[in-house]
């Protein structure tokens, strides 16, 4: 069975001409499909030959590609914003430390703090408390004097520079230094030693503040008052205090001796055969203080005998105190006009005294001058006459009829 295909192609003939192409070559290519002509009779005349028109190909205009405009990049102008002036805060100002002053009051000596102290620092004042401080606040910068008084001490005062923030200073107080008159009775003079003029008198349980010494620690200057001040023979007194802090004075011009009188005063004569010591005052006869006099030599030979073991040991403790009793011997003053009945007596007991100064004198250099040695012998010996003197004296003591 055989199939005829007929293809109808319809104008545009341009068109329709480049369809049959592309159908041709598509049939070929597969073996597609075949155009077969209508049957004829063969016929004995042959027909004219038919011209075949062969339609030229129609050019299919390829439609030029169509430019398209590249867009040519724009140059935006970015306008760069100007930094904007921050304004830089001021420096904050440090505030300037108030001055603050802390004062330490201590003794010179021991270091210990000095409580109750009353410290003057311009218009302020304050009193120490327990550990010898005090502060002031509210203080501007600059120089201040610093005043300081305590009872016992020297007053000091000085100037101190305070500036910003806290400050400190320490004052050492030097302790005061006193004589405590240790004799019945005896004298201040105008310089040191009894060729100047009396200034005064003093006697047992008198107390002086000592501002000055001679420079070999013989005489003391002492303060009568604010204004006045005299010369004391220091075995007439036990020192409290620290003695070398003192300074050296120089002594005043030995006095030219004055013109005799016509008619001098006679001066007490003292009971034969006593001696009688450079420091001693002479007075008149009282048994109440012949009875003193015998009960404190009592005393001081007790205390002697272990002073003087210390000296031998070369204890300085023992030797200052040896000392004072070795004092209160050359300083004891001597009666006149002694009753004859108890000349016998008062002789002993003055002989008492002179063995005991001339027995350990050597021992009271050695302390004094602080060079030297202590020989026993002369300690023993001195022991022997102490012991056989205190003894005796207790026997003296219910003869004068002492309490």
């Amino acid at each position: 069975m055989m199939f005829q295909v007929y293809c109808v192609f319809r104008k545009p003939v341009a068109v329709r001409t480049g369809f049959l192409l592309l159908l041709a070559l598509a049939l070929a290519a597969m073996g597609g499909c075949k155009t077969n002509p209508p049957a004829v009779e063969p016929s004995s005349t042959p027909l004219p030959a038919t011209a075949t028109q062969t339609v030229a190909p129609t050019a299919t205009s390829t439609p030029e590609p169509t430019a398209t405009a590249t867009a040519t990049p724009t140059s935006t102008m970015t306008s760069t914003p100007e930094p904007t002036a921050t304004a830089t805060p001021p420096p904050t100002a440090t505030p300037t430390p108030q001055p603050v002053l802390l004062v330490h009051i201590v003794d010179a000596d021991s270091g210990a703090p000095v409580a109750g102290a009353g410290v003057q620092l311009a218009d302020k004042s304050q009193t120490t408390d327990e550990q010898g401080q005090v502060q002031f606040d509210g203080l501007d910068q600059g120089s201040y004097t610093l005043t300081v008084l305590a009872d016992g001490y020297q007053e000091s005062s000085s100037e101190v520079d305070v500036v910003a923030g806290e400050n400190q200073v320490k004052v050492n107080l030097i302790a005061r230094v006193f004589a405590d008159i240790t004799i019945d009775a005896g004298n201040l003079r105008a310089g040191p030693g009894t060729i100047y003029a009396v200034r005064g008198s003093v006697k047992a349980d008198d107390r002086f503040e000592v501002i000055g010494k001679s420079a070999d620690g013989e005489w003391l200057v002492v303060a009568i008052d604010q204004d006045t001040s005299a010369w004391l023979w220091s075995g007439a007194c036990v020192i409290k205090g620290a003695l070398y802090r003192v300074e050296v004075i120089d002594a005043p011009p030995t006095p030219t001796p004055a013109p005799p009188t016509a008619t001098p005063t006679p001066a007490p004569t003292p009971t034969p055969d006593v001696v009688v010591y450079p420091q001693s005052s002479i007075e008149p006869w009282n048994l109440g203080a012949f009875q003193r006099r015998l009960k404190e030599l009592h005393k001081s030979f007790f205390d002697a005998k272990w002073w003087l073991s210390g000296v031998l040991q070369s204890r300085h403790f023992y030797c200052s105190s040896y000392a004072n009793w070795y004092d209160s011997w050359v300083t004891s003053a001597v009666f006149q006009d002694v009753p004859s009945d108890w000349v016998p007596l008062y002789r002993e007991y003055r002989s008492m005294v002179e063995g005991a100064v001339n027995l350990t004198h050597p021992m009271y250099n050695v302390c004094m001058t602080g060079s030297g040695r202590v020989l026993v012998t002369e300690v023993k010996e001195a022991h022997t006459h102490i012991d056989a003197a205190e003894i005796r004296l207790l026997d003296m003591m219910v003869e004068a009829g002492a309490p």
